[in-house]
């Protein structure tokens, strides 16, 4: 479930970067996770779990797929990267992610419950038939 977790937060922080650098235009690389936690002071499951080494892979990430530029120690959106905003895309993939996640979730609590239930249902067979 931790993996559901992660894919989550990689697309989530990707489609983070976007609206920053369209709304901020070209920033310094170490300027953008400030920005990037008061964007997402609301959202807890982002917010513990997103630091430095996490926004320099997803820059490197959204460099490698040209929707990003880096020119020394800043970053700026590219053309392709306020497409990908308009389109949704990250957005997207993150909502579907998490969708996923918490689709494992609480599948997983109600396999538990099943298994709970089950165990009461022996034991009450059990009793009943022993008196």
């Amino acid at each position: 479930m931790k993996n559901e977790l992660a894919i989550y937060r990689d697309y989530y922080l990707q489609a983070l970067i976007l609206e920053t650098l369209s709304v901020h235009g070209e920033i310094a690389v170490d300027e953008l996770l400030p920005k990037l936690l008061v964007k997402i002071r609301k959202n807890k499951t982002a917010y513990w779990s997103i630091n430095q080494p996490d926004v320099k892979a997803q820059v490197r990430y959204l460099n490698s797929l040209g929707l990003i530029q880096v020119r020394g120690e800043s970053i700026s959106i590219e053309e392709r990267g306020i497409e990908a905003l308009i389109n949704g895309s990250f957005q997207n993939m993150a909502s579907a992610a998490f969708f996923n996640y918490r689709n494992i979730h609480t599948s997983t609590i109600a396999l538990w419950v099943s298994i709970g239930a089950a165990i009461i249902a022996l034991i009450s067979a059990f009793v009943k038939s022993s008196s």
